[in-house]
């Protein structure tokens, strides 16, 4: 499993932030349900580290897969 991704993202329509963000969230969701639903060995390890990770950010969510921000080179 990878740790980090390198992305070049442009929008016209959007912030630059508003996009980072729906891309996080979006991934966030769907790296989440490929994990309960396909036969993954660490299903309960991952989902245990996702959870502890949101309750030491207090946002209202059961998983947080990211970190918060992002760095513009």
């Amino acid at each position: 499993m990878n740790s980090h991704i390198h992305l070049i993202i442009s929008s016209q329509e959007n912030e630059l932030q508003d996009s980072i963000r729906d891309l996080k969230k979006h991934t966030s969701k769907e790296f989440i349900k490929a994990i309960k639903e396909l036969p993954e060995s660490r299903k309960e390890w991952l989902l245990a580290k996702f959870n502890y990770a949101a309750k030491r950010v207090k946002k209202g969510v059961s998983y947080k897969v990211s970190k918060d921000g992002y760095i513009i080179l």
